[in-house]
């Protein structure tokens, strides 16, 4: 789909679906939302190595085996992440990767700094080649503006959730879950 239809699709759910609820937009959002892959892999391992947490050292295979990822991938995602200071290793027999800092002490935008300079609610035809990154209705567009403000809404949230609040909605959906099926 082409992102101009992206658009036109978006005014039309906009329109159609005005009286959701923010969970329901929470979903109709994250069909419009772009993490590139090392984005997402790179929270992939901090969030496996938050699980280990001072338990153990953990290796790259282990991390490619359970998410079947290549393991060269995960290592260039793992320097990247050593250099900013997020990770740090230990090499040789029994060695792997851990976090140097506290789960709850690093913020989600300290993670997606490091690989992403770019918006994640794609809104504009602006990616085309040549352009400007600048869409030329920006000034009188109204579904732009909209998603431009909740690109922006949406970004100060995730950048300033800790690893833990970002990995715990895991375990809320899943315990919400659990409480509709008991109660229904």
């Amino acid at each position: 789909m082409t992102t101009a239809k992206r658009v036109i699709l978006c005014v039309k759910i906009g329109k159609a679906f005005s009286h959701l609820t923010s969970v329901s937009w929470y979903f109709i959002l994250s069909l419009m939302i772009r993490f590139s892959r090392s984005e997402d892999y790179a929270i992939v391992i901090v969030g496996s190595l938050a699980k280990d947490y001072q338990k153990r050292l953990v290796p790259l295979s282990d991390i490619a085996k359970e998410y079947d990822i290549s393991t060269l991938f995960l290592r260039n995602l793992a320097n990247e992440l050593r250099e900013a200071g997020v990770i740090k290793a230990t090499e040789g027999k029994g060695g792997g990767y851990y976090l140097t800092k506290k789960p709850n002490e690093i913020k989600m935008g300290e993670i997606l700094a490091i690989f992403s300079n770019k918006q994640h609610l794609v809104c504009c035809p602006t990616d085309t080649p040549g352009s400007q990154r600048v869409c030329p209705k920006e000034k009188y567009c109204v579904a732009g503006n909209v998603w431009r403000q909740l690109n922006k809404e949406f970004l100060d949230k995730i950048y300033n959730l800790t690893l833990d609040a970002f990995l715990s909605y895991k375990s809320q959906d899943n315990q919400k879950n659990r409480e509709n099926i008991t109660h229904t």
